[in-house]
């Protein structure tokens, strides 16, 4: 019933229904004729994750070879290079690209995609991954000319590769002019080196000298010495460092320490305590110049098994007194600061060994014959510059080597073809779209006009 109604209200206004949708439909349709082509073309440029050049790369240990599928973002700083800024600037150069209003075509107008740009068509440019695979990139250019289009593809897409060559070439040339500077560095520490053997050699009146295996034992014997005092050294500091910090934590908590103390410790314990403490201090003072052998070591080790043997009989606390801790931490800080401060006494005592034996160390050192020693360091820094003056021309041989082989991982796998067809406006969905919206405009037309006779003829019969 209600679509019978809607017909016959379109065949009652069918004039101002036909006029609207033949009149929107012709606007539509003379709009897409007149309006001007956009043209679209497309070159397709595939992202190798592992190239001849990489593998041959990796082979002469310039560079590990790290396959793009472990990474977070495998393919975003190749597109990003894609449309960047040189390689865009010096394509809007070579064509000289204008914008539609004929100023020339800026960076940010040649990459923004908008609306706008379909209406008030100019160049544009962008890079995308293909849907199929992560490896193919489409580059796509649209323009209002085909021929133009398809040109921007191509040599957006070569520019790129270009860069990515130059890119690559001037990185490699980079390490080779470093690598130069300091073949050089070295080639003269070299000469000078073998200028002094030479000169020690024609003073000394010895074409050789004997190296004495007993000088580099004793200078690996310094080095080990010198390495153990260094670690005690730090050993003590670090000790330190935590009594100093379980120092101040205690001062802070003392007040409640002595609040968590009713009673006084025995005090006949508390003495032999600390005889205790004093007795280990011995023995590990002396552990680092005496054996367990020795009659001091076994008379202290006595001493200290009776005390604790004495201990072990004695009570917690007095028969008054009874001890109560509300903070643990206290009495750990405590016995952590005694036990560093024994173990600092004995690296003291272990440190004046030390320094003793690599006094004694150097002192046999300098006993041994000069010329020896003399003789052995030439050789040394002989050697060591020689080995790395010849490692160095390694580098730079492959260096160089990279540098005239370095080819880009992009690689054009379709270059765009001339469009035959515009891409924008297309006629099939204008035609389509114009037909529906005209429908519906005529429709919403009519039903207004509808709608404003019957209000009228209402209020014509409430006024008679």
């Amino acid at each position: 019933m209600e679509l019978l109604l809607l017909w016959e209200t379109i065949v009652r206004w069918k004039k101002v229904f036909l006029s609207v949708f033949l009149g929107f439909f012709l606007f539509v349709v003379i709009t897409t004729l007149l309006m001007q082509s956009v043209y679209k073309a497309k070159a397709v440029l595939i992202i190798n994750d592992s190239n001849p050049t990489s593998a041959l790369f990796s082979t002469l240990q310039i560079r590990s070879e790290v396959r793009r599928s472990a990474m977070e973002d495998p393919f975003g700083a190749d597109l990003a290079m894609i449309t960047a800024q040189p390689i865009l600037d010096s394509v809007i150069h070579d064509y000289e690209l204008k914008s539609f209003f004929g100023s020339a075509l800026e960076y940010d107008d040649f990459t923004e995609k908008k609306i706008l740009r379909m209406l008030l068509p100019q160049p544009y440019v962008e890079a995308e991954l293909a849907d199929d695979t992560d490896q193919l990139v489409n580059v796509v250019a649209l323009a209002p000319d085909p021929q133009l289009a398809a040109e921007i593809a191509n040599n957006v897409a070569n520019a790129a590769i270009i860069f990515r060559n130059n890119l690559m070439r001037r990185e490699f040339a980079k390490i080779r002019e470093s690598l130069s500077s300091r073949i050089n560095d070295v080639g003269d520490t070299y000469y000078k080196a073998l200028i002094a053997s030479r000169d020690f050699h024609m003073k000394e009146g010895a074409e050789s000298v004997e190296i004495s295996e007993q000088s580099k034992s004793l200078i690996n014997k310094i080095r080990n010495i010198e390495s153990e005092i260094i670690s005690n050294e730090n050993s003590a500091a670090d000790m330190e460092a935590q009594n100093n910090a379980s120092e101040a934590l205690l001062k802070e908590i003392s007040e409640f320490r002595q609040a968590s103390m009713d009673y006084r410790p025995s005090e006949e314990r508390t003495s032999y305590e600390s005889i205790l403490a004093e007795k280990l201090v011995s023995i590990i003072g002396q552990s680092a110049e005496l054996t367990k052998a020795h009659p001091a070591m076994q008379a202290l080790e006595k001493q200290i098994a009776e005390i604790k043997r004495q201990l072990k009989n004695q009570p917690q606390t007095s028969i008054y007194t009874i001890r109560k801790s509300i903070d643990p931490v206290y009495d750990s800080l405590k016995d952590r600061i005694q036990q560093n401060t024994v173990e600092i006494q004995g690296n003291k005592g272990k440190q004046k060994v030390l320094i003793s034996q690599l006094n004694e160390a150097k002192l046999q050192l300098l006993r041994l014959p000069q010329l020896t020693v003399s003789d052995d360091r030439l050789t040394t820094e002989i050697s060591a510059a020689r080995d790395l003056y010849q490692t160095l021309r390694q580098y730079l041989m492959k260096v160089t080597l990279a540098e005239s082989v370095a080819v880009s991982e992009l690689q054009i796998v379709e270059t765009a073809t001339v469009p035959t067809s515009r891409d924008f406006p297309s006629k099939k969905i204008n035609f389509s779209l114009g037909l529906i919206v005209a429908f519906f405009l005529a429709l919403m037309s009519v039903l207004l006009l509808e709608y404003i006779a019957r209000a009228k003829t209402a209020r014509e019969r409430e006024a008679s």
